[in-house]
């Protein structure tokens, strides 16, 4: 198939576009792990930078080293198992059909009489 120049243009215009909405989504998380990497002093001097230039894990020791991370990681994991059963339980009840309880009201049947 022959593409046509309007085809061409498109198909350029559309890599353009994902090109510059990659770089805007992934330029900002490139710079926060690059800044991360930083010793406090170089980040009081510099600021947020995308490659440092005596990278360290000092950050990440003591962020790690403290129980508050860890209390939250807990809290996270907690929600999300809790939050994925609740919403496979009521699924399944809801697809069942079974009826658990009902709030309308109970009428008598009564027969069909002849006459």
């Amino acid at each position: 198939m022959k593409w046509s120049f309007g085809d061409k243009m498109v198909s350029i215009m559309i890599v353009v576009i994902m090109a510059v909405l990659s770089a805007a989504f992934l330029l900002p998380f490139l710079l926060v792990v690059g800044s991360s990497l930083l010793t406090p002093a170089e980040y009081a001097a510099r600021g947020m930078v995308f490659v440092p230039r005596h990278p360290t894990l000092d950050t990440y020791r003591i962020l790690l080293a403290g129980k508050e991370i860890w209390d939250a990681y807990g809290v996270s994991v907690f929600r999300t198992l809790v939050g994925t059963r609740s919403v496979h339980i009521s699924c399944t009840w809801s697809i069942s059909g079974i009826r658990f309880c009902t709030f309308a009201p109970v009428r008598a049947e009564t027969k069909a009489t002849g006459a």
